[in-house]
């Protein structure tokens, strides 16, 4: 017999279960993509019929918040673990430092800028959401 190292001694095996199988990555689910990508085109298009700032900046951002939260419940269907994406955290982070704020009432808002630069602003925010 031949001395054996113990490195060759122990066996490989494959130390999946019978019942188990291999769970596929993260991934967004088709109808939460266009509900989210719908809602983008909605306050696009329903912002500029506002008359000031503020009211531009609350439309755009409930209509964004609720397709999200849609877009959220439906990619949730796969399971909780489908929710921990690089992407979800971009949205949350992106739509949390501009739009959520404006959930909330910012009378002053109005007196630091015009119609036509929130617009410009919500364009460019729009646009990096659809993006991600």
């Amino acid at each position: 017999m031949s001395p054996t190292h113990p490195r060759h001694t122990y066996k490989t095996s494959n130390n999946w279960s019978e019942g188990q199988r291999l769970q596929s990555p993260p991934a967004p689910s088709v109808a939460g993509t266009v509900c989210l990508l719908v809602g983008i085109v909605l306050a696009f298009a329903q912002y500029p019929a506002e008359e000031t700032a503020t009211l531009m900046a609350t439309a755009a951002a409930r209509l964004v918040g609720i397709a999200f939260a849609v877009s959220l419940l439906l990619d949730s269907q796969t399971g909780l673990r489908n929710l921990l994406r690089t992407d979800l955290l971009c949205i949350v982070g992106l739509y949390g430092l501009t739009l959520a704020e404006f959930l909330f009432p910012q009378e002053a808002f109005d007196g630091m800028t015009t119609p036509e630069h929130t617009a410009l602003a919500l364009n460019i925010t729009l646009l990096g959401i659809a993006a991600l």
